[in-house]
């Protein structure tokens, strides 16, 4: 969540080891959605939910990480789901298919249909929108 810097305007794309330039008229916006989740971040403290799902040595090793703004997603999903390990109600990312549907359909607004996958489609429609 704090990979938004807008000094430098990049973000690190999440498993990639690339940077990649922010258009200006996408910081104010991030920006706004960055405060949006640390609203839902309290609120969900506040109710006391569990905290996202950590792969279990980090969870076993950190008890309370899940919690800490610093591994919360920065696409939430809107409600909690079950955790299908635990059990536990949890806050997941959005799931693939809305992010991916999302996408392309920004990249058909933009007039630019890109077949690959998420990640590298949404690069190109950035490099060429």
């Amino acid at each position: 969540n704090e990979s938004l810097d807008p000094k430098q305007l990049e973000l690190l794309l999440a498993g990639l080891a690339a940077l990649t330039v922010l258009p200006e008229s996408l910081v104010e916006r991030l920006l706004a959605h960055r405060e949006r989740l640390r609203k839902l971040h309290a609120d969900d403290r506040e109710a006391d939910w569990p905290g996202v799902w950590l792969p279990e040595g980090l969870e076993r090793k950190y008890p309370a990480a899940g919690k800490a703004w610093e591994w919360q997603w920065f696409f939430p999903s809107r409600q909690q789901m079950r955790d299908p390990r635990s059990g536990l109600l949890r806050r997941h990312h959005v799931l693939d298919a809305t992010f991916q549907h999302a996408i392309r359909k920004a990249a058909l607004r933009a007039r630019r249909f890109c077949k690959d996958n998420c990640v590298s489609g949404f690069l190109v429609c950035f490099l060429l929108c």
